[in-house]
């Protein structure tokens, strides 16, 4: 047998390159952002409006920035100038049936349109019938401050209560 003659193949290796780390790029400086002025303000247990059909509320549960203040327990929320995003939810108890109620959101005593909503009660809980209810809008504050306050219209039944209800504020600008 005859040996053949050994081919002789060459091979390329090409380096195997490690995986890269990006470097970071530096943060941005710290600006004024607009979102850094925002709320969430409500309640959290059973409570009846005020005789003027305004609803207190009982916990800032986050206040962020200097344009927004509430003291707990009032009806008002100060603003301060600007244009602000207000979303709010709530759920409200009623003694009875079936209830419609208006709920009516306000800059110093000038109706919100857009902060408007209703909640219809319906199904049962615990003895008494219950509703959510929620609305959004983007309003303007203009001149130096003005107060947000919600509240219920003349047909809210006597003993009704918000079980809970929740108002989220973003300065927009």
């Amino acid at each position: 047998m005859r040996k053949r003659p050994h081919k002789k193949v060459l091979v390329i290796r090409t380096p195997r390159c490690c995986p890269q780390t990006p470097t970071p790029s530096p943060d941005p400086p710290p600006t004024a952002d607009a979102t850094n002025d925002n709320a969430n303000i409500g309640l959290n247990s059973a409570v009846g409006p005020n005789p003027d059909g305004t609803i207190p509320f009982l916990i800032n549960f986050t206040i962020n920035g200097s344009s927004i203040s509430h003291t707990r327990g009032s009806s008002q929320i100060f603003l301060q100038q600007g244009v602000y995003s207000v979303t709010y939810d709530y759920q409200v108890t009623l003694p009875g049936g079936n209830v419609l109620i208006t709920l009516q959101g306000f800059l110093d005593n000038v109706v919100q349109t857009p902060l408007n909503s209703g909640a219809g009660t319906s199904s049962p809980f615990l003895g008494d019938t219950t509703g959510f209810g929620a609305g959004s809008a983007v309003i303007n504050v203009i001149g130096t401050q003005q107060a947000l306050t919600f509240k219920v219209g003349p047909g809210f039944p006597p003993f009704g209560s918000f079980f809970t209800f929740s108002v989220q504020i973003i300065k927009l600008s």
